[in-house]
């Protein structure tokens, strides 16, 4: 990791962008288990996604970012 500048740097020099969203029904806004639940669940999707790219699309570079909160 590094500074931001860095990042956006890096991130503008792709052509193209994959931005996704998962969404995980809680009992309620004080609900702090099924938060967790839902972010594991969202992270397990994600780390799903660069093995299936890179399979399908033969990607040579990715830059992978995950962002947890609001």
């Amino acid at each position: 990791m590094g500074p931001i500048s860095d990042l956006k740097e890096r991130a503008l020099g792709f052509k193209r962008g994959l931005l996704f969203q998962t969404v995980h029904p809680i009992a309620s806004s004080l609900n702090w288990k099924g938060m967790l639940e839902g972010g594991v669940n969202h992270t397990k999707i994600f780390r799903k996604i660069p093995e299936c790219m890179e399979n399908t699309n033969n990607l040579k570079e990715m830059l992978l970012v995950i962002f947890t909160g609001q």
